[in-house]
């Protein structure tokens, strides 16, 4: 979440309008590992959906033998498929289902996580913008203080609270 937020942080302070919400979750949901194992658990299930109904193979065999009869061929089929196969089929069916609202919560999770680091990414940028303007003014406030006390309209006090502000600022700004 923190590489996520520091990422987009970055891609924001480059320039205004250089990566848009949109880009920011599309982006996140096309290149997250999260969301490629969740498609692939749903391709799994399904995958296994498909097996599940399937009906076994029968086996055959063919012996020869020196005694009569010489030639026996033989096919065997397996019946208990019959007994097996509703409740398979309803079973890898439930998997399924489990999977893909798996994906879906991992899905929106990833959508989630990635809107809110943009939104973070995006405040601190303005706080960024907004604390560099503090700072401006601070100085400028600090520099009229200093020039008010020496010519005796302020005290020393108040000069030193605003050039201490104007330090905050600068600290905060840092």
């Amino acid at each position: 979440m923190f590489l996520l937020s520091a990422g987009l942080s970055l891609v924001l302070l480059q320039g205004p309008d250089s990566l848009t919400l949109h880009d920011a979750v599309t982006r996140a949901l096309t290149s997250r590992g999260q969301v490629f194992a969740a498609s692939a658990a749903v391709r799994r299930a399904r995958a296994e959906r498909r097996l599940a109904g399937q009906i076994s193979n029968p086996s055959a065999t063919y012996m020869y033998t020196e005694d009569t009869p010489r030639q026996h061929a033989s096919i065997q089929q397996s019946f208990d498929w019959l007994l097996r196969r509703g409740a398979d089929r309803s079973a890898a069916a439930a998997r399924q289902q489990a999977a893909e609202s798996d994906s879906a919560v991992t899905t929106a999770q990833v959508a989630a996580d990635t809107r809110q680091a943009f939104y973070r990414a995006l405040a601190t940028s303005q706080s960024l913008a907004l604390l560099s303007e503090e700072t401006g003014i601070a100085d400028s406030l600090s520099a009229i203080a200093r020039q008010r006390f020496d010519t005796g309209d302020i005290s020393q006090l108040e000069a030193d609270q605003l050039a201490l502000e104007a330090a905050r600022s600068h600290q905060a700004l840092s």
